[in-house]
């Protein structure tokens, strides 16, 4: 029986989740809330940006503005989707479109995880 060592898998999934918490760090600035993710970007973030990659840099995140309260990174309150739904001509049409990679690869992950003809129906 082999012995696996899950040390190195885990080394490279701490290292991962710390240049994610500090991209999101650099991107969106501290989040107030929740305590325990205020506390995580400030103490980690300062760590791992002596060592991540020299050429990886995250830019800030553009700022947005809000009805009920101060311009932020989030584009994700209220308002922000009633505009978008009120720029939309019908009720299916999107204001932003997918890459046409994306939808190729979409549609080519579905069609290749269907059965084949005949396969499994009686």
């Amino acid at each position: 029986m082999r012995r696996v060592s899950f040390a190195p898998l885990a080394a490279i999934l701490v290292y991962a989740a710390a240049l994610r918490v500090e991209s999101l760090t650099a991107q969106f600035g501290v989040s107030p809330s929740p305590a325990w993710l205020h506390a995580i970007q400030q103490r980690a973030a300062p760590l791992v940006a002596g060592v991540h990659p020299a050429a990886v840099r995250w830019d800030p995140g553009p700022m947005y503005p809000h009805r009920d309260g101060p311009d932020t990174r989030y584009s994700s309150d209220p308002y922000t989707y009633l505009r978008f739904a009120r720029a939309m001509p019908s009720f299916y049409a999107a204001h932003v479109r997918r890459d046409p990679r994306a939808q190729l690869a979409g549609a080519l992950t579905r069609k290749s995880s269907l059965p084949p003809a005949g396969c499994c129906y009686n």
